[in-house]
């Protein structure tokens, strides 16, 4: 509820002119955005080549009717909605108003809110869109112009670039959701090759407790003794290395980050203890960890314990197909690559045949 005190009245005041976004503006801008992106994703719009100074030229996006029309839309858009309520309250306030803003709704239906999903059958019946479309589907999206087919089919091709597939069917979909990727899948690309992470890699929370994760991974599994993380080739008898590690030895504090109750103290070091925090830190990439128990008799007739650890076969064969899905090259973890030749796709092969 917005309550205004108008005893002195109202006097219109439009903003200055040069305050406001114009299409040029827009257009200028699109031109610089798409050319820092070309050595990242290729550029997006078509390009006239400009004769310039000394017989050279240059490319320039050319201002046709269509992008005139939609930077007009979009600046539109710009000056309409993100601005106008500041410069209607700046206003009032200019002309001697009291401004106050009420809220009557119940703070626990916006706490239960989350942001819809796509259906499982919009994502699959969604058509498929060629690079340049994705671009336009983009842009009309962005200014509010947009179908409820455009929107389904532009989120379409954000989930096959997030999983790295061709074309999506119903099993696939399944297995993951209509999720754009998991944090799964991000940690072992980063822990794998930590070199072609986004460039804007440590801006967020998020993405520096990502960072923060993947060197734990990569420490713990060299601990252990296995070559990569997708190594269920190897088998160790101990865990005592983990006790060696800076992160192992703050697990009351780091323990949240990997989704872990704070422990009791004093029991993170115990043979139990080191398997739930080996376990929960291997499931950050989606791997398990399998323990095979024995009981020999030793010389004496006496039963010991003898436990075999390895990383789960079958865990570690999903997360290397959504690897070789992603096109990924380990750097970190150099043996990977092999394993990964030697366990070529199976089940999701048909993903990768054609182009969208």
């Amino acid at each position: 509820m917005v309550s205004v005190c108008c005893s002195k009245g109202i006097q219109i005041v439009h903003p200055p002119t040069e305050a406001r976004v114009t299409a040029h503006d827009v257009i200028d801008y699109a031109r610089w955005a798409d050319f820092s992106a070309e050595n990242v994703v290729g550029n997006c719009f078509m390009y006239d080549m400009v004769p310039g100074e000394n017989g050279e030229y240059f490319t320039c996006i050319p201002e046709d009717v269509w992008l005139t029309t939609l930077a007009t839309n979009e600046a539109r858009h710009i000056n309409g909605q993100s601005r106008f309520f500041m410069e209607v309250k700046q206003l009032l306030q200019h002309q001697g108003h009291k401004v106050s803003i009420d809220y009557t709704g119940n703070p626990t239906e916006i706490q239960k809110y989350t942001c819809p999903k796509l259906a499982t059958e919009q994502l699959l019946q969604a058509p498929d869109l060629s690079p340049r479309s994705i671009q336009r589907a983009q842009n009309n999206i962005f200014s509010v112009t947009a179908t409820e087919e455009d929107k389904a089919a532009y989120r379409k091709a954000m989930y096959k670039d997030a999983w790295g597939v061709k074309i999506v069917d119903a099993e696939f979909v399944e297995q993951y959701g209509t999720e754009m990727g998991s944090e799964q899948q991000a940690l072992l690309m980063r822990v794998l090759n930590p070199a072609e992470s986004p460039e804007h890699m440590g801006d967020t929370w998020f993405d520096k407790c990502l960072i923060f994760k993947a060197v734990c991974v990569a420490e713990l599994i060299a601990a252990l003794g296995f070559k990569h993380p997708l190594d269920s080739d190897s088998i160790i008898t101990t865990l005592e290395p983990l006790k060696q590690l800076a992160f192992i030895k703050n697990w009351e504090i780091n323990a949240k980050v990997f989704l872990q109750k704070k422990p009791v103290a004093g029991k993170v070091m115990n043979e139990r203890g080191l398997q739930e925090t080996c376990r929960a830190v291997l499931r950050s990439i989606g791997i398990g960890l399998a323990i095979d128990l024995k009981r020999p008799r030793g010389p004496d007739g006496k039963q010991e314990k003898q436990r075999r650890y390895r990383l789960s076969s079958e865990s570690c064969e999903e997360a290397g197909e959504l690897m070789q899905l992603k096109g990924v090259v380990a750097t970190e973890f150099s043996a990977a690559n092999e394993w990964m030749q030697r366990h070529p796709l199976k089940r999701w092969a048909h993903l990768k045949l054609i182009d969208a």
